[in-house]
């Protein structure tokens, strides 16, 4: 309901925007939340907008090929619409700022640690000594490259075959991706995953819970034992394995029709 009070109005107050106006606004929105979930720093509530959430997204597009002083201008202007529809004025003058968003906390001012191999598998090792599913869900993500959510629902026994990581779950529409599992340390995850979840109907969230609440267990987890993606530790997405394969997309009728050994008509 907070949210929905600013959203739909205009911002310099004459009324409300019109409906497909409103319509794109939320597509924003959802695109922003699914971000700022696969970077680690979900939004639980509106007025939970921070400097972090800011700083996701200018890490994002700083990565895009395409920026330039035009393309930098406008996401200022999105963030700071942002902050509007989130009832964070307060936020506004941050997120208008060119570069990324600086704070007078002496935490958030020193230099983000670079954490070596061995760090990063001691933080992992205290989740994993919580949680074992937990910990094998951050090492999808951070080692084989899949989202959050594709990692959730990934059921290890059915999806990998002969080298191959198959995920048909939570995947643009009508697509299957394709993990190529060949480096050391790919191996080691998915070899992890079959020991974890022998069962083909097993999923890396358990049955028993939603989606939604398997997530907030992972970033809690994250966060307060792993001290990852909290002020001035390490992201998740930062950890990321150099080595971490990219898929390849395939139709999911053409998946299908290979699994059941089975051709596209017409083609040899």
């Amino acid at each position: 309901v907070r949210l929905q009070a600013h959203i739909g109005h205009r911002q310099n107050g004459r009324g409300a925007v019109s409906t497909n106006t409103l319509r794109q606004r939320w597509t924003v929105l959802h695109r922003l939340l699914a971000l700022w979930a696969d970077a680690g720093v979900p939004l639980s509530t509106p007025d939970a907008l921070s400097e972090a959430h800011l700083a996701v997204l200018h890490r994002h597009w700083s990565a895009r090929p395409d920026q330039n002083a035009a393309t930098v201008r406008n996401q200022a202007q999105l963030l700071a619409q942002l902050c509007g529809w989130l009832a964070r004025p307060d936020l506004i003058p941050l997120a208008r700022a060119a570069g990324p968003p600086r704070t007078e906390d002496e935490v958030l001012l020193r230099p983000t640690p670079v954490l070596d191999a061995a760090a990063i598998a001691e933080r992992l090792d205290r989740i994993r000594a919580e949680d074992p599913r937990v910990a094998l869900h951050l090492e999808l993500v951070r080692v084989i490259g899949l989202t959050h959510r594709q990692a959730a629902r990934l059921q290890p026994a059915a999806s990998y075959r002969d080298g191959v990581l198959e995920v048909f779950w939570e995947t643009p529409k009508d697509q299957v991706l394709r993990f190529g599992v060949t480096g050391e340390r790919q191996q080691a995850v998915v070899h992890t995953a079959l020991a974890l979840l022998a069962d083909p109907e097993q999923a890396v969230c358990p049955a028993e819970q939603s989606l939604p609440h398997w997530l907030r267990h992972v970033y809690r987890l994250l966060r307060e034992v792993g001290k990852i993606g909290v002020p001035g530790e390490p992201t998740l997405a930062a950890l990321k394995d150099p080595e971490a394969p990219t898929p390849v997309v395939l139709p999911r009728e053409t998946w299908l029709l290979e699994r059941a050994g089975l051709t596209v008509p017409g083609r040899r």
